[in-house]
């Protein structure tokens, strides 16, 4: 885990992912709001509450934060217990972004990567025309009425023949 600081034991390093307990989270989630620690993980907060809905983690309710300003915060909901083989299958929380495998050197050979190189050359570059030869015609008329009105083409829109 990435420490950043006494008072915020969790701050997600830029690319890096990161590991926490189900326990840590739900310690998190009732310790300031689940926005907060989107941020700090880099995730949006509805993330985090789909992540504390799968783990089973729950979350304080709409206006705990407001009452726990004033002092009248409701009691901390408790984190239940898993059965025994729900814990290996959630196992721990997972934020940020996952390292990419690296390329497989094979996948740079054969016919599609030869064919991915030619393109690649500026002197293959497919060149079309500006204007289509034989536009249809409905394109055709809408162009002519735009040009003999001399306007932009979003504008009138609604007043064509």
């Amino acid at each position: 885990m990435v420490g950043a600081s006494d008072d915020r034991p969790f701050q997600q390093a830029k690319g890096v992912s990161m590991k926490i307990s189900r326990e840590e989270l739900y310690d998190l989630v009732w310790s300031e709001p689940t926005r907060a620690i989107g941020a700090r993980f880099g995730v949006s907060d509805v993330a985090l509450a789909k992540t504390c809905k799968r783990m089973k983690i729950p979350k304080p309710g709409r206006g705990y934060w407001q009452l726990r300003e004033v002092g009248k915060a409701p009691r901390r909901r408790r984190l239940p217990k898993l059965p025994p083989g729900e814990r290996d299958r959630l196992g721990d929380v997972e934020f940020g972004r996952v390292p990419k495998p690296a390329p497989d050197p094979e996948a740079e050979l054969g016919p599609v990567a030869d064919q991915a190189r030619h393109e690649a050359n500026p002197k293959n570059r497919i060149r079309t025309a500006m204007q289509p030869w034989n536009p249809h015609p409905v394109a055709r008329q809408t162009r002519e009425w735009h040009e003999a009105a001399n306007c932009r083409p979003s504008a009138n829109r609604h007043r064509m023949p």
